[in-house]
């Protein structure tokens, strides 16, 4: 597969990543996405058409019963089949719903959380959370779409060091962390840290 450098506002890009991981999904499933539909389209129309659905609209179009036939086939005909394949899992958990369902279980949730999904196209939960969150409390959140679990882990605040962890090459203020799915160590790939001992809940949703 080739690999494209592309150069992007810090601003922008922070802000796309905290979109999708609130989604639950990876920033480069997202751009493999734009870049299907742009293939199968052969065009970027969709980028200025008035046509294109909002969020409300994709949702309901889930529900063949309470919409026109005519509308939901429009609508087929302008989401991405792999877009339309996640979207029962992107509309089921957030990193807003998560934190609210883990509340109502009786798990206390501060205010420094990391939300991260089971990568679509890897066995790990990826996600970049700044280096400054160790010196607080830390709450990290991960979210299995296949088996429908979440786990919540505390980790309290100076008990891991930042050399412990491994930073992004391109932005070392990031973590970039990478714990291995299906593992019960969750350990991150890339530093070889391992997590169980902070797990202080999971719930089934």
């Amino acid at each position: 597969m080739s690999q494209i450098h592309v150069e992007v506002n810090e601003k922008d890009l922070q802000i796309a990543q905290e979109i999708c991981t609130d989604a639950g999904i990876d920033i480069l499933i997202s751009i493999r996405m734009f870049l299907r539909r742009m293939v199968k389209e052969k065009s970027i129309a969709f980028l200025f058409s008035n046509a294109l659905p909002t969020t409300s609209s994709i949702l309901i179009s889930e529900n063949r019963e309470t919409q026109n036939p005519a509308i939901a086939e429009k609508q087929e005909t302008i989401l991405p089949s792999t877009f339309r394949e996640n979207l029962s899992d992107l509309k089921d958990m957030t990193k807003s719903r998560a934190i609210r369902l883990l509340i109502e279980h009786g798990f206390s949730v501060g205010k420094n959380v990391t939300f991260a999904s089971k990568n679509r196209g890897a066995y790990n939960y990826w996600a970049n959370p700044e280096f400054t969150l160790l010196d607080n409390d830390w709450n990290l959140i991960l979210n299995d779409w296949i088996n429908r679990k979440l786990y919540l882990f505390l980790i309290p605040k100076n008990s891991i060091s930042k050399n412990e962890l491994v930073s992004r090459t391109d932005k070392r203020y990031l973590i970039d962390l990478q714990i291995m799915y299906r593992d019960s160590t969750f350990t991150d790939n890339r530093s070889r840290f391992s997590f169980a001992k902070y797990l202080v809940g999971e719930i089934d949703y």
